[in-house]
């Protein structure tokens, strides 16, 4: 199982449900708990049942565990690219980011790199046309997700500057309230064990 196991454990505590909760209905703590522990097998079906509960899509899944590694590099390098002054490193991994989203057709891939483009070059490319595209390309996206999520919300805190301090002032309440909606729902479980 190797990775499994431990993508299973990350998202079950990332939303805040317990191994019993998980269990219930599919199978028992203790098979939870050896399995996120050790790693011991479990059917294709306790897999799925284990994702349904957790609201996660086979898909999505199946993404997380395989960009795993890539994405536990990507995230320590744009911490240093973001301190550095030059910008060939920048542009090289938008250009991945870019590429990624050609091969794949994941918008996720499109919204980081518009992010880290308006980022990067924003006071280089305000009021240009790149700068416009990725800014739509955010607004869109930010406006056709009804809940939002831990990316949603970051996605927008990180690129704020963007929307004009009217905008942010009318849609502060309508943030909250999604911020509330994200905690609520992904709080609604508390941990009984947190192993």
């Amino acid at each position: 199982m190797g990775e499994q196991n431990e993508l299973i454990r990350k998202l079950r505590k990332e939303r805040h449900l317990s191994q019993a909760f998980l269990a219930e209905g599919i199978t028992t703590r203790e098979a939870v708990s050896k399995f996120e522990t050790r790693g011991t097998e479990i059917s294709a079906q306790t897999l799925f049942a284990f994702l349904n509960k957790m609201n996660i899509e086979p898909e999505e899944y199946v993404f997380l565990l395989q960009s795993k590694n890539i994405f536990k590099q990507k995230i320590n390098q744009v911490g240093k690219l973001l301190m550095q002054s030059g910008t060939h490193e920048q542009q090289s991994y938008i250009k991945e980011l870019n590429q990624y989203y050609f091969e794949t057709n994941d918008p996720f891939y499109k919204l980081i790199s518009c992010q880290y483009q308006l980022l990067f070059n924003s006071e280089k490319l305000k009021d240009s046309e790149k700068f416009k595209s990725c800014e739509k390309v955010i607004k869109d996206y930010l406006n056709q997700v009804e809940n939002w999520g831990r990316f949603e919300l970051t996605l927008y805190s990180n690129v704020l500057f963007i929307f004009d301090s009217d905008l942010i002032l009318a849609t502060h309440k309508n943030v909250i309230s999604k911020m509330k909606i994200y905690n609520v729902s992904n709080g609604c479980k508390m941990l009984e064990n947190t192993d």
